[in-house]
C-alpha cells in the first residue's frame, strides 16, 4: 500500500536534514527510522514498523562494508525469529539462526 503524506505533522524529521526519524498513520502505526552516526556517513541503520500499541509489524535492520555497500540484511516479521541475509560480492546468502 502507497501512502501519500498530505500533512507535514505526519513526518517527524531528524534534526535539520532531509532524513526522516518516524512516520505516523491515521490508525495509530507508525514507522520509525534509525540511521548510524557521521562516522558511518549517518546511512540508514534500521526501518521499524510498528503498530498503534508498539508491537512489532516488521523489522528490518542494516550493517555496510566500508565501501558503503549492504553487508547484511536483518528481516524481522512480528514475533518471528529474524532472518539475517549477508551479502558476498553479488549474491546473497540466507544465515538463519
Amino acid at each position: 500500500m502507497t501512502r501519500r503524506i498530505t500533512n507535514a505533522a505526519d513526518l517527524q524529521p531528524v534534526a535539520a536534514t532531509a532524513r526522516i526519524r518516524t512516520n505516523f498513520y491515521a490508525n495509530g502505526q507508525r514507522t520509525v527510522f534509525s540511521y548510524y552516526a557521521n562516522t558511518n556517513d549517518q546511512r540508514l541503520q534500521t526501518i521499524w514498523n510498528k503498530k498503534s500499541n508498539g508491537t512489532n509489524i516488521s523489522k528490518f535492520d542494516y550493517t555496510y562494508d566500508a565501501d558503503g555497500q549492504i553487508s547484511t540484511w536483518t528481516q524481522q516479521a512480528d514475533a518471528n525469529t529474524p532472518n539475517v541475509l549477508v551479502t558476498e560480492y553479488d549474491r546473497w546468502t540466507n544465515c538463519s539462526a
